[in-house]
C-alpha cells in the first residue's frame, strides 16, 4: 500500500503533479531532492483499462532517504492522466500501478472534472497482498474535490506458503 501514494511521489519530485511544459525533451535542473527528471518521447501504453496512445513519458530520481526516494517513470494519456506508475523499491524489486479502470474523459494530461473515475492496481505486489486505489472527481458550484479510496489487505495462507 505504501506506493499507493503515486500522486504524491511525483508530487514530492518538486516538479508538481503535472505541469504544461512537460513536453518531449523537457530535463529540470537537478536539486536537493532531485536527481533527474526528463521527459522522453510519447508512445503508447497497455494497461488492463485499454491501449492509450502518445503517453506522456516522465522518469525522475529522487533524492529522498525514505521509501518514496528512488527512480520512479510514470506515463499520462490525454484526457485520462496517470496511465501507469513504476517506482523502483530497493533491491531489484519494482512496484507498478496501472490504470485497471476509468469513467469520463477531461482536458489534457492531468484532467480534474466533475465525474472522472479513476481505478488503479498493482502487478503482482507478493507476500499474499492486494491493493487498489480509486479517485472520484466530484463539483459543486465552488470547486472540484477529488476523494482517494486507497485499500490492501493480505491474503495469510498465500504469505505462509
Amino acid at each position: 500500500m505504501l506506493y499507493s501514494f503515486f500522486d504524491e511521489i511525483i508530487d514530492e519530485c518538486g516538479m508538481g503533479r503535472w505541469n504544461d511544459r512537460w513536453t518531449p525533451g523537457f530535463a529540470a535542473k537537478p536539486h536537493k531532492t532531485l536527481k533527474e527528471f526528463a521527459v522522453l518521447e510519447d508512445e503508447a501504453v497497455t494497461t488492463p483499462a485499454g491501449t492509450f496512445e502518445n503517453c506522456r513519458h516522465i522518469r525522475f530520481d529522487l533524492a529522498l532517504n525514505s521509501y518514496f526516494g528512488g527512480k520512479s517513470e510514470c506515463y499520462y494519456a490525454e484526457g485520462i492522466g496517470i496511465v501507469k506508475f513504476m517506482h523502483q523499491m530497493k533491491g531489484n524489486t519494482t512496484a507498478i500501478w496501472q490504470l485497471t479502470a476509468y469513467r469520463g474523459i477531461g482536458e489534457g494530461f492531468y484532467p480534474i472534472a466533475d465525474g472522472l473515475y479513476r481505478k488503479y492496481e498493482p502487478d503482482q505486489i507478493g507476500d499474499g497482498y492486494t491493493a487498489a486505489l480509486e479517485y472520484t472527481f466530484d463539483s459543486d458550484e465552488k470547486d472540484t474535490r477529488v476523494f482517494r479510496n486507497a485499500a490492501g489487505s493480505q491474503n495469510r495462507v498465500d504469505f505462509q506458503t
